[in-house]
């Protein structure tokens, strides 16, 4: 993969909260997305394109995109995170599927197997080549969201394995996403 520039960061809760703003801390172009019937937790960030952060990172943000648009969302990035419920894993890759690109990198930060529901998505579809499937063990920080636009991390993740679907891509994977999260 070539130089990893934007990312896309699907949710609103406390892992997408902290995952949006400490990437967009660290130089990347960022989208935030969220599933339209819950445009309600992110209203603020989608009227500012800002998020504070506070805790053993501090500062507030600036977010490249922030929508309740998919297309709109994942258009031309290079690593999409769904960051949200496992049991939402399924509906919200379902409700983005169609939008997905050649090459992206598609990341299901805890996955609970969620990389191998999506990849026989793709594969009912004739598209499992196209993209790679991932999941982490547990997301990459500790945090709680204090409000719409505001997430405190209280600490990072020291060791986050992560496979892809199928296994052999995942030396592939991780060459590519191991410059953002090294654990």
């Amino acid at each position: 993969m070539a130089k990893i520039d934007t990312l896309c960061v699907i949710g609103g809760g406390h892992g997408a909260h902290a995952m949006a703003a400490d990437l967009a801390r660290k130089g990347y172009k960022v989208r935030m997305c969220e599933s339209p019937e819950f445009a309600a937790n992110i209203k603020q960030v989608i009227d500012t394109k800002q998020i504070k952060l506070t805790g053993i990172r501090e500062g507030l943000v600036n977010l490249d995109v922030v929508t309740t648009n998919f297309a709109e969302a994942v258009a031309g990035a290079d690593i999409i995170f769904i960051v949200v419920p496992a049991f939402a894993h399924q509906k919200v890759f379902n409700n983005l599927v169609s939008f997905l690109e050649e090459g992206q990198l598609i990341v299901f930060p805890p996955g609970n197997l969620s990389s191998l529901t999506a990849y026989n998505t793709l594969k009912k579809i004739g598209r499992e080549q196209e993209v790679i499937i991932a999941e982490t063990c547990t997301l990459p920080y500790g945090a709680r969201r204090i409000k719409d636009g505001h997430v405190h991390i209280f600490v990072d993740a020291v060791a986050n394995p992560l496979a892809a679907m199928p296994s052999k891509r995942t030396s592939e994977l991780i060459d590519s996403v191991k410059s953002i999260y090294p654990a």
